[in-house]
């Protein structure tokens, strides 16, 4: 059953695709040499994961889970082109335009059609090389931009789904000034973000402390071993599109610090035992 729960977290967000290696982690760390739940987990897993590549079979002749859409328009498709940018030391626009002519040169010499789902999947592996050479080619850069991403990421948004429900991307100010425009409430937002990753690294801290202390972990320590797993999963699979909509399972695992930040704080004072 967790196996199968797992699976369908992916049918809701393409992003939660490996999230079952966390949660084998945690496994393997709660029934130690008893292998028995973590085969169970993935086979409830798989189940979900080849209807669906079956149902891809019957259509394309291609036994596949993540969509072949999703993987076209994966890093290569919204980050090559700040790289490479970087790189040249020129415009964006002008990094995008070098890419697409690099790309539209190789299908035309490799005679590709999208419209196959052979030639299609050629195109994805074309695409995902040329995003790993970018990387490579420049990993000083893409490892502050991710960075950068990812602090975007992190600044919890308490209105972000009333505010992305009324944003307009047809507004002239969208295009004028699309900083100030999609970056309304930053202000309120890192502030409200401040003070509750005040009491996150407290109740860290304090858990760290605890753990140095007592030099064993007990199911509650592995727990939060898995939630701190959980967020390191998130960040690392959605830190480049910096969106805090992505981060938003991760705040589950952080109340889970914030609460122990709180009591710690509480017990300071004593106001709590």
């Amino acid at each position: 059953l967790l196996g199968i729960l797992i699976s369908t977290l992916y049918l809701q967000r393409s992003v939660s695709f490996l999230y079952i290696i966390p949660v084998l982690i945690y496994l393997s760390l709660i029934f130690k040499t008893n292998i028995k739940p973590l085969l169970f987990t993935i086979f409830g897993s798989f189940l979900i994961f080849f209807l669906i590549g079956f149902n891809n079979f019957k259509k394309t002749d291609r036994f596949y889970i993540l969509s072949l859409e999703h993987q076209y328009y994966s890093y290569y498709h919204y980050f090559a082109g700040y790289i490479k940018a970087d790189r040249k030391n020129i415009e964006i626009s002008k990094a995008e335009e070098e890419l697409q002519i690099a790309e539209s040169n190789w299908m035309t010499a490799n005679k590709i059609d999208l419209d196959h789902a052979e030639d299609y999947l050629k195109a994805i592996d074309f695409r995902n090389k040329s995003f790993l050479n970018e990387v490579i080619q420049n990993p000083l850069f893409t490892i502050k931009f991710f960075t950068k991403k990812v602090i975007m990421m992190c600044i919890i948004h308490p209105t972000w789904v009333e505010q992305s429900y009324k944003t307009d991307k047809s507004d002239p100010e969208a295009r004028n000034n699309p900083k100030k425009y999609y970056h309304k409430n930053l202000k309120r937002n890192i502030l409200y973000s401040i003070f509750l990753y005040f009491f996150i690294l407290i109740g860290f801290i304090s858990w760290i402390k605890n753990i140095l202390k007592y030099k064993s972990l007990d199911n509650f320590d592995k727990f939060i071993i898995f939630n701190i797993l959980s967020i390191l999963y998130f960040v690392l699979i959605s830190g480049f599109w910096g969106n805090p909509k992505y981060f938003t399972p991760c705040t589950l695992s952080l109340s889970l610090f914030f609460g122990y930040g709180i009591n710690v704080i509480l017990q300071k004072f004593k106001i709590v035992k």
